[in-house]
């Protein structure tokens, strides 16, 4: 027997993939074949990506992974390298391979839905949602029925893990947590196969997930969306300074001498601010603003005015900019960080990620996911020519 937990999270895979799903699915995937090219470009992955391992660290060593800002995790880092080892092993259809990766993203959702959101101050929520929809997409294309499915879900629940420490440490630590994370799933839909026996109440009972990890009970899950909810990374800065970055780079031109940028962002965006460039909110923030372009942070454009970066009780996709003038006058402006999957904007933001920040072809990447969407994954398959090819830039 299973608990009611795992029962909500074997129901979310039995939704089925809607129309409006699949352009959001095809860009999630076009992002993770276009992070992956441009780290194996850049010596920094395995240049075959033969085995998950390499997949996994190939998609997320770059830090540009995508993200769901309600529950702070990169489900795809784990879920599509998870679903693409899979389906090179055994073969899929376009459909197929929809589904799984339609119900991987809803199933990590789902999994940090039921999780109490304070778990995230001492667990790695990427690593243990993750799991859960790498473990839910591999199990899916290899057939499994439902009962399947529980049994994958019931196994990794016993094992998952992955210290809050790692995603803190600012130093690529999280990448191993994802590559963790991702073979749990593979290992659990496996051994379900092979009927291997899990303990009742795992998730839900004495001693089992919800109350170790979470110190609560698991929540009832209602209106988990999956990966229409999801939102690229898509400057060459930690995602934490998105907002105001994106609110920076299109702010309108003013006339006269700036005295100074104040910039508000959540408690959390603001205690990572740092030294290192890619920490470093004020100093990405007052390069968007000079260069009006948030993909122009990560590089000098002219002299930036000073950068007064304060937390506040503000999302971590949100941020507010006050330009305050030597006349006294102020500007202020908010915005919200851009490159929702569902959005019809999201695409061109991606072409230029692709081509700003990454150095390969976004329109390769996206024809190469959609040709992947449609005609599926033979077994076997080449993965090096998924990859969308380097531009000159």
């Amino acid at each position: 027997m299973s608990d009611e937990a795992i029962e909500q999270l074997v129901a979310l895979s039995e939704r089925g993939v809607t129309q409006q799903e699949i352009p959001a699915l095809a860009l999630a995937l076009a992002d993770a074949l276009a992070c992956s090219s441009s780290a194996v470009n850049r010596g920094l992955a395995a240049r075959d990506l033969s085995t998950l391992e390499d997949l996994t660290v190939a998609h997320s060593i770059l830090d540009l992974d995508d993200i769901d800002w309600l529950t702070v995790q990169h489900p795809g880092s784990v879920v599509i390298p998870a679903t693409l080892t899979t389906a090179h092993e055994v073969g899929c259809d376009g459909s197929q391979l929809a589904t799984a990766l339609s119900a991987g993203y809803r199933i990590s959702l789902g999994a940090a839905a039921m999780l109490a959101p304070d778990m995230r101050s001492r667990w790695h929520v990427t690593a243990v949602c993750g799991a859960f929809g790498a473990g839910a997409a591999s199990a899916l294309l290899r057939g499994s029925d439902r009962e399947t499915l529980t049994r994958t879900l019931a196994l990794i629940a016993s094992s998952v893990g992955g210290l809050a420490a790692a995603p803190r440490a600012r130093n690529g630590a999280a990448v191993f947590t994802r590559v963790a994370a991702a073979s749990l799933g593979l290992v659990a839909a496996r051994c379900a196969e092979r009927r291997l026996p899990f303990a009742p109440g795992i998730v839900s009972g004495p001693g089992g997930l919800a109350q170790v990890l979470a110190h609560a009970p698991a929540r009832s899950i209602s209106d988990v969306r999956g990966v229409g909810s999801v939102s690229l990374r898509l400057f060459p800065v930690t995602g934490f300074a998105h907002a105001a970055v994106w609110t920076a780079g299109t702010a309108p031109e003013v006339e006269g001498e700036i005295k100074k940028l104040q910039v508000s962002v959540s408690e959390a965006t603001a205690l990572v601010d740092g030294n290192e460039p890619w920490w470093n909110v004020g100093l990405a923030v007052g390069r968007s603003f000079v260069a009006r372009d948030p993909f122009a942070c990560d590089r000098e454009s002219g002299l930036p005015p000073s950068v007064f970066v304060q937390g506040s009780k503000l999302p971590l996709d949100r941020a507010t900019l006050t330009v305050h003038m030597m006349n006294g006058s102020r500007l202020e402006l908010s915005g919200e960080a851009p490159g929702r999957m569902d959005e019809a904007s999201t695409g061109g933001l991606f072409d230029r990620k692709a081509h700003d920040v990454l150095a390969v072809s976004g329109p390769q990447a996206r024809s190469n996911a959609a040709s992947l969407m449609r005609g599926g994954v033979a077994a076997g398959d080449d993965v090096l020519g998924w990859l969308p090819s380097p531009v000159v830039r």
